[in-house]
């Protein structure tokens, strides 16, 4: 076939309205709606995904009209936005009549579309195959109405009652473990003829470059062998349009599908790129019948526009990609299609799908969020929801970050980008984001961060004003405190001056420290807001401009504000004071806690911090009594790990027998003696106790990593990639003060410059 414009799509299902909601969506781990509203004959609810903004009592023929009508509107809307011209040619695919699904639903939808569109008729064409059918047979219609486009809708639902009821009285075999849930969706492509187009101005999004179908014996209602020869002659006859970067279909659909594209790949794995990805819609959307070749093929060019691929695959804009789909007849369809890329000038009308969101990468990027007007009810519900899900996983991404080992990070912030770009996508409202944060940070603190992060991410006064009256709102504590700030040093500030500037000088307590703290790490907090904070008398302020202190060279001139800031009744300015004083060589706080004194009181377990900053193996006896007056945690086992006395080996090995503290008593022990057990005994007491004897070490020494303690074990221990930021920083600690000078690294940043940075750090120490 020749190449033919493709100048409009149109993608409706449970995960979304839109194509580009589709891709971005999908790629947040959004999943698709399912509300409820079905049950058996017991009374027991139905898992079946559908569109909340559709009834589930609607009459079937009602629900597969809004399904597509809306995708149909959405793939003309470039066409009608060149002026009026000749109606599309129109072809409707749905299922064949089935349990739920009479001949009366699909003449309504038919003629319902079809006066939508101000054609004179539908076309049909009837499984999931034959949209690939019908785009095959667009050619000829093209020839034979070149002015007329040809729009391909495809539709089906099987969220009813009684196709769920058929659905849920077919007998579960082996084959049917993996299948998905019941869904809904729609899709439609609009092709014109490269004439018409350019005659039009409207740009074509891609270009079909193949389609075909071919009958196979095996489909879902017999036992013949699935032997891939159907799918093996469409790959074979595709494979001369060069490899294909990715295919979209069902590959995860146990049974058949699965099965036939597995035997037709191996057979002709040319018309693969080595590295193509595969991805399939309905794993997210549910099981969507007759709409699955057709939604595959929107959700495909969605993605590819979007750039939503993988991060560890993402193909030129030129690779062509494939949809795919098997009918339940047995019926094969295959297609090959490609974007095009807009030349540099040119000038074409849009519509409202031609200026996808791009994907952000990398790190994060002023968003623009989509204006939705003011939408019904029910779908300004939908996307309060999805809303919903994104700052929770944000939240859960920005903890991930903090508290997962570095070597995780590419990863995490992947995934936590995707949630911001959906968030925007979503049409998110600073009012709703603001109040989403507030009401769930009430019992999380990183669900305040992860409002403040969309806030400041999105673009226009209204969502910076929205942040810090969050942020004004708020009476958390150090935790939280440390979280926002975390969002705040991390987020695309458009005017960061001024945004700091509102924040350091702000009558909320909170939002002053918070301010304070991230313009610290940012290297924007100004001489004189530093020398304001340590005069605040908020101690949450007052413990921000002693860690801004800490980021810089020792300066004697605040040493005696430290010194006072000691004995705060509150004990976090009292702690920050005692871990400056300790960063820059001065005793004041280790000879406290050796001694035991007020401050090993007053800091608990924390006052362990203090002696390992300094670093003796004199302080073990200090030790003890600290350790014996605290409950045993994570932090704690960790701390007696890097005060590096071999004698405690005895109290952590104590603890690999509690389910509780195993992890971290393993962590620590291999902290102190390195990997001395192999990786599968690490959690056995007895294996450590045997390996101990064999390591030589002296009781009276100092250790890190089996090694004695040296800075150069400790920066290996950083460049590992094995810690979290939250451990980095302990150990970046014990390096400015046994070096005299700050070792600060902005463990939140993305990207690789952090870990690039520790790795520096065995160079510096050399």
């Amino acid at each position: 076939m020749i190449a033919l414009p493709i100048v409009g799509f149109g993608l409706v299902s449970p995960l979304g309205l839109r194509p580009s909601e589709h891709a971005l969506f999908a790629r947040a781990e959004v999943g698709a709606a399912a509300p409820g509203g079905f049950a058996d004959a017991a009374g027991e609810r139905i898992d079946a995904a559908c569109c909340p903004w559709i009834p589930a009592g609607a009459p079937l023929a009602e629900r597969l009209l809004d399904l597509a009508g809306r995708a149909l509107d959405d793939a003309l809307a470039p066409w009608r936005a060149a002026g009026k011209g000749a109606p599309p040619q129109l072809v409707v695919c749905t299922a064949a009549p089935r349990e739920g699904l009479a001949e009366e639903d699909r003449l309504a939808v038919e003629r319902a579309l079809a006066a939508r569109a101000a054609s004179d008729k539908a076309l049909r064409r009837t499984g999931t195959a034959s949209f690939f059918l019908a785009l095959a047979e667009a050619e000829a219609l093209l020839a034979r109405e070149p002015d007329r486009p040809v729009a391909v809708v495809a539709v089906d639902s099987l969220a009813s009652s009684e196709a769920l009821a058929a659905y849920l009285a077919i007998a579960e075999s082996p084959w049917d473990a993996n299948l998905p849930r019941p869904s809904e969706a729609a899709a439609a492509i609009v092709l014109a003829s490269p004439e018409e187009a350019a005659r039009r101005g409207v740009r074509p999004i891609a270009e079909l470059r193949f389609a075909a179908v071919a009958a196979g014996a095996a489909n879902d209602d017999n036992d013949a062998i699935i032997d891939g020869v159907a799918m093996t002659s469409l790959l074979t006859a595709a494979a001369p349009l060069g490899p294909l970067a990715a295919v979209f279909g069902p590959h995860e659909i146990a049974g058949v599908r699965q099965r036939e594209w597995d035997l037709a790949t191996a057979r002709v794995a040319r018309v693969l790129e080595p590295e193509a990805v595969l991805l399939c819609l309905e794993s997210d959307a549910g099981w969507i019948g007759a709409a699955g070749g057709a939604a595959h093929l929107a959700f495909g060019l969605a993605v590819a526009r979007s750039d939503t691929f993988p991060e560890e695959f993402r193909p030129s804009v030129a690779s062509p990609l494939g949809a795919w789909a098997i009918s339940a007849d047995g019926t094969r369809g295959l297609c090959v299609a490609a974007l095009l890329a807009s030349p540099p000038g040119e000038v074409a009308r849009f519509g409202p799908e031609h200026d996808p969101r791009r994907a952000t990468h990398g790190r994060p990027a002023p968003l623009r969020p989509v204006d939705r007007g003011d939408p019904a009810a029910p779908i300004e519900a939908f996307y309060s929801d999805i809303l919903a899900g994104c700052l929770e996983r944000l939240g859960m991404f920005l903890r991930h970050r903090r508290e997962f080992p570095l070597a995780e990070r590419p990863e995490i912030e992947a995934r936590l980008l995707a949630q911001l770009d959906a968030i925007a996508e979503a049409g998110a409202r600073p009012g709703a984001l603001a109040l989403q944060a507030e009401e769930d940070g009430e019992d999380d603190p990183w669900m305040v961060a992860a409002g403040a992060l969309a806030l400041a991410a999105c673009e226009g006064p209204a969502f910076a004003d929205e942040l810090l009256d969050l942020l004004a709102a708020h009476e958390g504590g150090e935790d939280t405190l440390a979280t926002v700030a975390e969002a705040l040093v991390i987020a695309p500030h458009r005017a960061p001056v001024a945004v700091f500037s509102r924040l350091t000088g702000h009558a909320s307590p909170f939002a002053r420290a918070a301010g304070v703290e991230a313009a610290s790490r940012l290297g924007l907090l100004a001489p004189e807001v530093l020398s304001r904070a340590l005069g605040d008398t908020e101690p949450r302020v007052l413990a921000a401009a002693l860690r801004a202190l800490a980021r810089g060279p020792r300066d004697d001139a605040a040493i005696p504000r430290a010194r006072a800031l000691l004995r705060a009744s509150d004990p976090a300015p009292a702690w920050e004071a005692a871990r400056l004083l300790s960063l820059w060589g001065l005793p004041d706080a280790y000879d406290d806690v050796r001694q035991g004194g007020p401050l090993a009181r007053a800091f608990g377990p924390r006052a362990l911090e203090i002696l390992v900053l300094r670093g003796s193996p004199a302080d073990l006896a200090a030790a003890q009594a600290i350790v014996r007056r605290a409950p045993p945690t994570e932090d704690l086992l960790d701390a007696v790990a890097r005060l590096g006395s071999p004698g405690s080996w005895a109290w952590l090995v104590h603890h690999l027998d509690d389910p509780e503290l195993d992890d971290a008593a393993a962590a620590a022990l291999v902290t102190l003696f390195g990997p001395a057990v192999p990786e599968d005994d690490l959690l056995k007491a007895s294996a450590w106790r045997d390996a101990l004897p064999r390591l030589g070490v002296d009781l009276g020494g100092r250790y890190r990593s089996g090694q004695p303690w040296s800075l150069h074990a400790v920066a290996a221990e950083c460049a590992s990639e094995d810690l979290s930021a939250a451990a980095v920083v302990l150990r970046l600690d014990e390096f400015t003060a046994h070096t005299g000078r700050p070792h600060t690294v902005e463990l939140a940043a993305f990207g690789a410059e952090p870990r690039a940075a520790l790795a520096a750090l065995t160079a510096a120490v050399r």
